[in-house]
């Protein structure tokens, strides 16, 4: 079997999202090297383009071997011609590619991708005996988003509606979402919008399971949510189990339209014992009308915050070797 030599270059891997900025710097087998997390409180959105230079540079510069590629991924879609992220939230209108590119002057190739994407990229290509050809994987966090992974297609543009499976609508009397619809799966299941739940039930004083748990409902989080479930506070346990009960719901559909051979989840929801068993319970019901729904191909990958990042670099070293016209002439060049 033929193979790269993993230490003959590096790759660095960014991603952006409403929690942290997470920066890996990844051999060419995915291994992570070094990590820098950063989180988005510390960091002045205005100039997030000088932030990710700094970081990257630092990274750069304790590299053992020569620099392949940059990737980032991006919370939304990266528009190439006017070089903005497409995304409803503004915090990221200062973002530009040709800044970053600008300030760090290392003549390394950035390439930029949606953050869920890139998640996808690395499964791909960083675990391939254990990833088929072509899998869905479904990230659960500040947001909601599917990417629907296809080795045939790999590369092709998407519209930037594509995967935003958040907003799918699950009930049409529901809340009313800032994209304009009602009833959207974000508004379910999305960890903004369990917290904003869960701190109006707080500031009514109505649970003392959370009010034990949190001093004010700024020091709310998934993690005090999920402890508020094992202590079986009822509203905690309602809207979480409702989120599921939604979720899964919409998972079933995708399977039934997509011809995807495994599904993977990326929550932090799901690492809870009792919330993962509650959740496949229900995926077993939405597939019991199938004679085989037992093997109802779901995999909850264990939640790791840099797995976006560590994605970003495959993205990186699949555009550098190879989508790449001449996958050669980097090694070439070294030579």
């Amino acid at each position: 079997v033929i193979a790269l030599s993993p230490e003959s270059a590096c790759v660095i891997g960014i991603e952006i999202n409403m929690e942290q900025l997470c920066l890996v710097r990844t051999s060419l087998n995915g291994q992570i090297e070094e990590t820098i997390r950063v989180p988005l409180r510390q960091i002045d959105r205005s100039n997030i383009n000088e932030e990710i230079a700094k970081r990257i540079k630092d990274l750069a510069k304790n590299a053992h071997s020569r620099l392949l590629g940059i990737g980032i991924g991006v919370p939304g879609h990266h528009d190439q011609q006017n070089d903005r992220i497409i995304t409803n939230n503004p915090a990221w209108n200062a973002f530009r590619k040709a800044e970053i590119e600008r300030l760090l002057d290392l003549n390394v190739p950035i390439y930029i991708e949606n953050n869920i994407e890139c998640m996808a990229y690395g499964r791909y290509l960083f675990q391939p005996q254990a990833t088929p050809d072509e899998f869905i994987l479904l990230h659960v966090g500040p947001g909601v988003y599917c990417s629907f992974f296809d080795a045939a297609m790999i590369g092709r543009k998407k519209s930037d509606y594509f995967g935003e499976i958040g907003h799918s609508v699950i009930d049409i009397n529901g809340t009313l979402y800032e994209c304009g619809k009602r009833g959207c799966l974000q508004t379910y299941i999305a960890h903004n919008w369990l917290l904003q739940r869960a701190s109006i039930y707080y500031a009514h004083g109505s649970s003392s399971v959370l009010l034990s748990l949190a001093k004010t409902k700024e020091d709310l989080s998934i993690q005090t949510l999920i402890e508020a479930y094992r202590l079986h506070d009822p509203y905690v346990r309602t809207i979480l189990e409702d989120g599921l009960d939604r979720l899964a719901i919409t998972i079933s559909n995708l399977l039934i339209v997509n011809d995807a051979s495994r599904i993977f989840m990326n929550s932090e929801v799901l690492q809870e014992p009792l919330l993962q068993h509650y959740f496949l319970e229900k995926m077993h019901e939405q597939f019991r009308f199938i004679l085989n729904f037992e093997s109802v191909p779901v995999e909850i990958l264990n939640f790791r915050s840099d797995r976006g990042a560590q994605g970003a670099c495959a993205l990186a070293l699949y555009e550098r070797l190879i989508n790449h016209s001449d996958p050669d002439a980097f090694f070439c060049e070294q030579a």
